[in-house]
């Protein structure tokens, strides 16, 4: 079969041994370019002889290799988990009681080193129709993950990698993908800051007592693990030893909305902790009173925000920004809930 310019490729499996490369067997569609890069660094010697004026050819070697990479893409009711068991590293996958055919994943970050690597092998057609060409990325580890939205946009997914090591001689994968495709979209998503939160269960999704906002406009939040640079060790052929270790972690988002009370602003200017609970469910029926759904469950954030300003004649809107801190009762700082008809990540 021939190709064309747009026959790029990306597929991706959870390595067993870290940086030992295995054969990928999920494929994304990606909204934009990956990113993915072979980062050698070579160095020339610094010394100097009588008559030469510039570096020498012989004296450049290769001291470092590294690799790093994203992928941006829609989130879907299949498929998602195996990315947020990545970037978490902390899962349960449980059938859930009233619907046998539904499973639902919690993710939560780890607290233990290591997050899982992966292989990642990505596909470029060459011009003229010629074969698609393979780059295998091995070691790969999601140094964070990014949920966005915006009204009549999908939701969109967007993660950060780094990778050991990579190589151009693995055979390419050829590609497939699920039958159906449901991607979460604006419409089915609601914000509810405050009230009393209920925490998700291995087979419960996570509900509040608050008040769902109907004036968000767009919003964001982040999650990022803090992966070190670090393990460039002696015998790794200038590649990493070790996989990165996990630091301080971070949440963070922000979200804009039209000004139609003093909720947010105050609880900014008081410094009020408020639980947040972002829920989106697509309307197709799993099984009687069940949905694909994806809850972001943050038990304690902090607001920072801005005193509305006159938007000259326009709808008065605040941007409010938040960042997750530990709520001190044995929360995780995030879960993220996942219903679908997937039986693994």
């Amino acid at each position: 079969m021939g190709t064309t310019q747009g026959d790029s490729s990306l597929g991706i499996k959870k390595e067993s041994v870290y940086g030992t490369a295995v054969t990928v067997d999920r494929f994304y569609e990606l909204t934009s370019p990956d990113g993915f890069e072979a980062k050698p660094e070579y160095k020339t010697s610094a010394g100097h002889r009588p008559g030469v004026r510039a570096p020498r050819a012989s004296s450049s070697t290769l001291v470092k290799k590294s690799a790093s990479g994203s992928m941006e893409l829609e989130a879907s009711a299949t498929g998602l988990g195996l990315l947020l068991e990545a970037v978490f590293g902390i899962k349960t996958i449980t059938q859930v009681p009233t619907a046998t055919s539904v499973w639902q994943q919690v993710h939560t970050p780890t607290d233990t080193d290591y997050l899982p690597s992966y292989t990642v092998q990505t596909g470029r057609p060459m011009l003229g129709g010629g074969a698609v060409q393979a780059v295998t990325y091995k070691g790969a580890q999601c140094e964070s993950i990014k949920f966005s939205n915006k009204p009549g946009e999908h939701l969109m997914v967007s993660t950060e990698w780094l990778a050991k090591d990579w190589d151009t001689v693995t055979a390419y994968q050829a590609t497939s993908y699920p039958a159906t495709f449901l991607p979460f979209s604006f419409i089915h998503g609601a914000i509810i800051p405050g009230g009393t939160l209920t925490k998700p269960t291995t087979t419960a999704l996570a509900s509040s007592t608050g008040t769902a906002l109907a004036t968000v406009e767009d919003f964001e939040m982040m999650w990022a693990n803090g992966l070190d640079s670090a393990g460039f060790n002696l015998g790794g052929g200038g590649a990493r030893t070790r996989p990165s270790v996990v630091t301080k972690g971070e949440l963070s988002g922000s979200m804009t909305v039209e000004y139609d009370s003093n909720t947010l602003r105050d609880a900014w200017l008081n410094n009020t902790s408020l639980a947040l609970l972002l829920t989106f469910q697509r309307p197709e029926v799993l099984s009687a009173g069940v949905f694909p759904t994806l809850q972001l469950v943050v038990p304690l954030v902090k607001l920072e925000g801005e005193i509305p300003k006159d938007n000259g004649g326009e709808v008065v809107k605040q941007k409010i920004s938040f960042a997750a801190l530990d709520a001190e009762d044995g929360s995780k700082l995030v879960y993220v809930v996942y219903r679908s008809l997937d039986t693994a990540v």
